[in-house]
């Protein structure tokens, strides 16, 4: 049985160890991205290719393998880590369990050894991957949410209405312009310095003539329908005038 369509890169200060592995993966269906001798090469290949996994081995030259295996999966640099050593003291297999690798496998290791021990890493990535994707869409979504409910209490409040009717528009102009809410909500943020604008020249018309809120605001909108201004200069020729023009 063969897993297609994936990479490995394979890490072993013995060339002929290298050459072994590389050809029982192929022989399982790998692409080879890369052979290293030691953990610093072996950290710029997975930086490079972000291979499926990485056959690793512990006792090497520059970085020994314990290390190559931390760096690598705290910079998510490979699908899966595996360990393939000589070496299963307990000191060194806890410290690679700690690194958090998804297999140690103690040479000599076979064709038939490696394919489950593979075929599960793989699995493992793919559920990893899939859990990560929901938690994001699911944080992705709540933001959206903080958004439409702060551009729904801006809407509210510059057009002095409830944030139901104001939810209400949102969703009937997101409908007219055939895009989603979360756009119009956005759009509305954008314009935020328009809402300060209006919420200005509504304050200054209810010191100046003791008007209420709303009252305010149906002053300002009449001034821009007799302009055939938008509010938000209504609201800027008000304030430059204090408002003087009503």
């Amino acid at each position: 049985m063969e897993i297609s369509s994936k990479t490995a890169v394979v890490v072993d200060d013995e060339l002929i160890t290298r050459l072994a592995f590389s050809r029982i993966l192929e022989e399982l269906g790998f692409t080879i991205a890369g052979l290293a001798s030691d953990g610093f090469d072996a950290i710029e290949l997975c930086r490079k290719h972000h291979p499926d996994i990485i056959l690793l081995d512990l006792k090497m030259p520059i970085f020994d393998g314990s290390t190559t295996a931390e760096r690598i999966i705290q910079e998510n640099l490979a699908g899966s880590v595996i360990i393939v050593s000589a070496y299963c003291d307990e000191q060194t297999v806890m410290r690679a369990v700690k690194a958090g690798v998804s297999a140690y496998l103690v040479k000599p290791v076979d064709r038939r050894q490696l394919f489950p021990v593979v075929s599960i890493a793989l699995e493992q990535q793919k559920r990893t991957s899939q859990l990560n994707e929901r938690a994001l869409a699911a944080e992705n979504k709540i933001e959206e949410w903080k958004l439409i409910d702060r551009a729904k209490a801006q809407f509210a409040e510059t057009y002095q209405i409830s944030e139901s009717e104001a939810y209400h528009q949102m969703q009937k102009l997101a409908m007219d312009k055939r895009t989603s809410l979360i756009q119009v909500a956005r759009h509305l943020l954008e314009s935020e310095p328009e809402h300060n604008l209006i919420n200005c020249a509504k304050q200054l018309l209810m010191e100046q003539q003791g008007l209420s809120e709303k009252a305010a605001f149906k002053q300002i909108s009449k001034f821009a329908q007799e302009q055939g201004c938008s509010m938000a200069d209504a609201a800027k020729s008000l304030l430059e005038n204090r408002g003087a023009m009503i």
